[in-house]
């Protein structure tokens, strides 16, 4: 689903383990995004404990803009990130 001028949403990813592909079930999520030259603060956390996760909360009066950003999980060893870039319906 897109993002939508007054409401929720949410961007995710699987990440997984080169060595084995065992995917990563702990971590810390960052949330980064922008809307034209306005910050955005999301929530990350790691849905069921498989799926990391953001969740922004789009302002009102921003239909027709992009909402740009990434998300990133954290974990011993390294990190992996993950740009995002939506049109806000």
């Amino acid at each position: 689903p897109l993002p939508v001028a007054g409401g929720r949403f949410f961007v995710s990813m699987i990440v997984t383990r080169v060595e084995d592909g065992v995917r990563i079930s702990s971590g810390t999520v960052q949330c980064v995004a922008r809307i034209g030259t306005k910050r955005l603060v999301g929530k990350g956390s790691i849905l069921n404990g498989i799926r990391p996760r953001c969740a922004f909360v789009i302002p009102r009066k921003t239909a027709g803009k992009v909402l740009r950003g990434a998300i990133v999980v954290a974990v011993p060893g390294g990190s992996v990130s993950r740009p995002f870039a939506y049109k806000i319906l």
